[in-house]
């Protein structure tokens, strides 16, 4: 039989457990993150966070009116970003992505995507790089599994979804780098075609 000793100590041991991963470390001015933090993580007044490789967080990352750019490392919770300065452009992404907010934006240019990718509340996600399985511009669907190449090089093959059926999108856009060059070989065949004749000794 338990009694009420052994009752208070396993109420006291879970408000211990869950508050430990209330309290996330915050950043508010300018880091570069090459280390591991066992905690989640939050953005906040104007901070400027970068994480580059070698570095690791353990729990989620929220970002709420500042920068991000997870540029390498990895992530093992979700992500979360109520701003428009929100960039994934390498590392490793376990968990989902979340963009939230009114006129909110995040870009993905690069990284290994694990978890679905959701656009909230009238925000959208910009994915750039090519071959990808929808056209480019706003995906129709609500949902689906996105694949192709990266603008930087990574393949993407994750799902995604959209909370609304008309205000919520995510824009698949071919990198400038590709348009360049679809340009230059445009004007390639504009070019007069003529057949060089052959070299005679």
């Amino acid at each position: 039989m338990i009694g009420n000793r052994s009752i208070l100590v396993l109420v006291m041991a879970v408000i211990c457990i869950a508050s430990a991963r209330v309290h996330a470390v915050v950043y508010f001015g300018d880091s570069y993150i090459d280390y591991e933090i066992d905690d989640d993580v939050s953005v906040i007044n104007g901070g400027h966070v970068v994480l580059v490789d070698g570095g690791l967080i353990t729990g989620y990352v929220q970002l709420d009116e500042g920068y991000l750019n997870i540029a390498g490392g990895e992530v093992r919770g979700f992500v979360v970003s109520d701003s428009e300065d929100c960039f994934i452009t390498g590392g490793t992404i376990w968990g989902d992505i979340y963009s939230c907010d009114w006129n909110n934006n995040i870009s993905i240019s690069g990284g290994a995507i694990h978890g679905v990718i959701t656009s909230c509340d009238e925000a959208s996600i910009t994915i750039y790089g090519t071959d990808f399985n929808y056209d480019y511009g706003a995906i129709p669907v609500l949902s689906g599994h996105l694949t192709g190449m990266l603008e930087n090089g990574d393949a993407i093959s994750a799902d995604f979804l959209r909370r609304s059926s008309y205000s919520n999108i995510i824009l698949a856009v071919p990198e400038p780098a590709t348009l360049l060059l679809l340009g230059l070989g445009g004007l390639t065949l504009l070019r007069p075609f003529s057949i060089s004749k052959p070299y005679r000794v």
